[in-house]
Parts: structure tokens; C-alpha cells; sequence
């Protein structure tokens, strides 16, 4: 395993993302209340985002668009209930917002849909809203809630992680019909998720499998949900499953909301998730026991544990190598049939560059 590491944060890093439309991009939010933006193959800092009050946690890119503009957009949270967009180039905010009482936990621009984006608070919401700042939907949970993610194939499914250890999905498309949100009432979730005993952290769809997710806990786990038969077409779900390589699993799970697998082995809470974009069974975690985890999820077997870091661990990006120059990097694993990249962060204040 190679390292490229570069200290350049004053604080804790808490977040990080590749540039969906350069790869080698690569921004980072920290503790320090700053933003900085990357060229890995050298890891050097192009831009550092200045002006967003508190402890910065999230990032989400603005997916490729046709907007030349656009593609240069990030959104970023903290710890003081906002969320700004900024223009990366100029190192200057185009938006500023403040739809949160407490802290925000995660920001996420729908992949299918550059306008919208969502975030999740310890205000117990999580709002939808648009770029330029309008509140579309606001969803009330019962407790804090620190994840949320658009699905990558639906642009009106997101799925959110709360304090009550539940994995909640929604169907933007049921609240419009409904108005609900809109009128104050608690939105009701498409489906739920039953099996955490703790607090849900981050959770993931799957890029590859449709209605695959995956959920880290305080439980010390990171459980795998299918998403069921009843919320999709059935011509979708017969695609699906005789396509998938976790058909086995999907197919025994379609009408229950338990997990398709639970995978056991990190010593302290999960933080950092992210699916592998070529290898669908293959996932990805990091805790604050300092490892970072390479999961079969089909056998439900830890491939490979990395321990390089010495502090949590709270972030992981993967970018595949097909999308940037090859010469810039190695692999050293024999057990993936593509090689990618793998970006994590820590308390140190340090990213870590790792190819596995």
C-alpha cells in the first residue's frame, strides 16, 4: 500500500469528495471551519474556502451538468445550522443558508437532479430544498439525525440515519402527492428499517444494485438493507434480481425490513461507508478504532483490514483509476479485479491517499 499525505487542515478533517467531473479533485471540510480543494497527483491545496462559521462536517459536489457553472459548485454544512454553496474556482459562497436550529451533519446534491439537495440536523429535520435556497420538504424524525443520502437511481428516493437507530426511506414524490411535509405534519417514511441498538451514523445506496443500501452504527455494526418488492416495478425487481450478484440474499429479503447481512468486526463506532463503483459486493468502512475495513458483502467476510491510521477514522471517498491517468498510481491487492483509489481521513489533520 502506497500513501500520498499532505497535512494542510489545522483541525480534524470530517468530510472529503472527489469532483464528480475531474477526478483528480478533491475537496475536504474540517474542524478549522475551512474547505480546501486538492490536486491528488501531487496533493496539492488549489483553493482554501474561507467564511462558513463552525465546524464544517459535510461536503456534496453538484453532479456534471451541462452548466459549465455549475460544475465547479459544492455544498458544504456546519455546526452552526448552515449550509453554503460554494463556487470552488473563485473561493467565494453563491449561497448562503440557514434551514437548521442545530448543527448539520450531511449535505447531499441528488445526483439526478442538480437542483435539489438535502440535509439532515440535530434539529431532528431533515429539509429538501432547492439551490437556490427554497425549503421544498421538511421531514421530522424523532431524534437527531446525522445521515442522508439521494438514491443514485431515483431522484425522488433519499434515505436518512437517525439517533433512534432506524434507517428511514422517503419518496419525495408520495410527500407532493400528500402535501404533508409541507403542512407540518410528521412526513411517514416509504419504508423503515428495524435491527441497529444504537445510533445511526452515515448511510449509503449502492451505485450499482438498485435499492441496496448500507447503514454504520454505534452498535459497532454496518447492516445491508434491500429496499422491498412493493416500492418498485416488478419488471424492475425481476431485472434486478436475476442480474445482481446478491441475488441469494435480495430474494429471501424482499418482504421484511430485516438486514440482508450484518457484518461484525470494527472495535468502536462506524463512521465512513462507501460502495465500491465497479465490484458490486464489495464495501468499504472506517471507525474510530482507526481501521479502515474491506467487506464481502455476499459472504459477509472482511477482506482486509488497513490500520494506518492511528485516530477515527471519518471519511472515505473511492474513485476508479479508468477515469484518471494511469501512470500516477499502483495497486498492491490481488483480490480486486479493478484498481482504485482510496481517500480517508482522521483527527490528524492528514488525508491519506491509499490504493488497495
Amino acid at each position: 500500500m502506497e500513501f500520498l499525505t499532505h497535512p494542510g487542515h489545522q483541525e480534524t478533517i470530517f468530510d472529503l469528495a472527489f469532483k464528480p467531473s475531474d477526478p483528480n479533485i478533491l475537496a475536504t471540510s474540517s474542524y478549522d471551519s475551512t474547505v480546501k480543494i486538492w490536486y491528488t497527483p501531487t496533493m496539492k491545496c488549489l483553493n482554501t474556502l474561507e467564511g462558513q462559521a463552525g465546524v464544517l462536517y459535510g461536503l456534496s459536489w453538484s453532479p456534471i451538468s451541462n452548466e459549465s457553472n455549475s460544475n465547479n459548485q459544492l455544498a458544504s454544512c456546519s455546526s452552526k445550522g448552515e449550509v453554503y454553496i460554494w463556487d470552488t474556482e473563485t473561493g467565494i459562497p453563491v449561497k448562503k443558508m440557514h434551514h437548521h436550529t442545530k448543527a448539520v451533519y450531511r449535505v447531499d446534491w441528488n445526483k439526478n437532479n442538480t437542483d435539489l439537495l438535502v440535509s439532515s440536523s440535530g434539529d431532528c429535520t431533515c429539509c429538501v430544498f432547492t439551490r437556490e435556497g427554497q425549503i421544498l420538504y421538511t421531514l421530522r424524525h424523532p431524534d437527531i439525525v446525522y445521515g442522508c443520502e439521494w438514491s443514485p437511481f431515483d431522484p425522488t428516493y433519499l434515505v436518512t440515519g437517525c439517533k433512534d437507530g432506524e434507517v428511514r426511506v422517503y419518496n419525495t414524490a408520495d410527500l407532493e402527492e400528500s402535501n404533508q411535509s409541507k403542512r407540518g405534519q410528521k412526513a411517514k417514511p416509504m419504508q423503515v428499517f428495524h435491527g441497529h441498538s444504537r445510533k445511526v451514523f452515515n448511510t449509503v445506496w449502492s451505485p450499482l444494485l438498485p435499492g441496496t443500501l448500507a447503514s454504520g452504527s454505534d452498535d459497532l455494526t454496518i447492516r445491508v438493507w434491500q429496499q422491498s418488492s412493493s416500492d418498485r416495478s416488478l419488471s424492475s425487481l425481476i431485472s434486478l434480481i436475476s442480474q445482481s450478484l446478491l441475488s441469494p440474499l435480495i430474494s429471501r429479503s424482499l418482504f421484511n425490513s430485516h438486514a440482508l447481512r450484518v457484518l461484525k468486526g470494527h472495535t468502536d463506532n462506524v463512521r465512513a461507508l462507501v460502495w465500491n463503483s465497479e465490484l458490486a459486493h464489495i464495501l468499504m468502512s472506517g471507525a474510530w478504532d482507526g481501521t479502515i475495513r474491506l467487506w464481502d458483502v455476499m459472504q459477509s467476510v472482511c477482506l482486509r483490514v488497513v490500520s494506518d491510521h492511528h485516530a477515527d477514522v471519518y471519511g472515505l471517498q473511492v474513485c476508479t483509476l479508468h477515469l484518471i491517468p494511469p501512470h500516477n498510481y499502483l495497486t498492491s491487492s490481488p483480490f480486486l479485479s479493478s484498481h482504485q483509489r482510496v481517500c480517508t481521513v482522521a483527527p490528524a489533520a492528514t488525508l491519506r491517499l491509499c490504493l488497495v
